[in-house]
């Protein structure tokens, strides 16, 4: 267990943790986690969820990286310029230029020995093929061609703001230090974590997208009018 403290910090409290917290208990029983093993299985999922909706629903992953590899801050910046901002490509193209989209944005997930990369979007159900062919685009042209220097230091600039805001209460800082001490190989402070940030390049964020960007490993989930997963691999022109 991590006990993280934030604020006002004093020796009464200090006192408190090791009277409560310094004590040797029982242990019942150990727990013990089999090791995550990835799908021997080649070739793009799909998964149809069949629902009279107004809008599709779509989940488009890649498999990425585990929560401490060294990669993560270039996959991290990957998603920001892909579609985790208002000023976005995907919410650009997607949403702003052809209006496909209700919703679209990218995130990335991490856990203990795996993660992935993945788009999430509320579709107009009449021009979900364009929306579709539209968004892999997107994949392939940052995939291909990188990211600009421009869109860089606005990822990186996105992230250091966030980072701020999340760490300007006691709780955030609390929070930022027990999830390190319980889950990374090294607990970094906010300079060094963006630190990591600001030395990503774009070399870095292009090598990482052709890693993680394939095509054949793609997994999608849709939510709406299809009762067969061979009707959406038609709309996604791809085999």
């Amino acid at each position: 267990m991590v006990l993280a403290l934030a604020g006002k910090i004093d020796e009464a409290m200090i006192k408190k943790v090791k009277n409560y917290f310094n004590k040797k208990g029982k242990v019942i029983k150990k727990q013990s986690f089999k090791k995550f093993v990835a799908a021997k299985t080649k070739g793009i999922k799909v998964k149809t969820f069949y629902k009279k909706t107004d809008q599709v629903h779509v989940t488009l992953g890649f498999p990425a990286f585990s929560n401490d590899d060294s990669r993560i801050p270039a996959l991290n910046l990957l998603h920001v310029i892909l579609g985790g901002t208002m000023s976005s490509r995907l919410f650009v193209e997607v949403r702003e230029k052809r209006g496909l989209a209700y919703m679209v944005h990218s995130g990335i997930n991490r856990y203990g020995e795996t993660g992935n990369l993945y788009v999430r979007a509320g579709l107009d159900k009449s021009r979900v093929e364009e929306a579709l062919k539209v968004i892999i685009l997107e994949f392939e042209k940052i995939k291909n061609t990188g990211v600009t220097p421009e869109e860089l230091k606005m990822a990186q600039d996105n992230l250091a703001g966030r980072m701020v805001l999340g760490l300007e209460d006691s709780s955030g800082q609390a929070e930022w230090y027990a999830k390190q001490t319980l889950l990374m190989k090294k607990t970094r402070t906010p300079e060094e974590e963006m630190k990591r940030y600001r030395q990503v390049t774009l070399k870095d964020i292009k090598k990482v997208a052709q890693e993680v960007i394939k095509m054949k490993k793609m997994c999608l989930a849709v939510i709406g009018p299809y009762k067969s997963e061979s009707e959406v691999l038609k709309l996604l022109k791809l085999k």
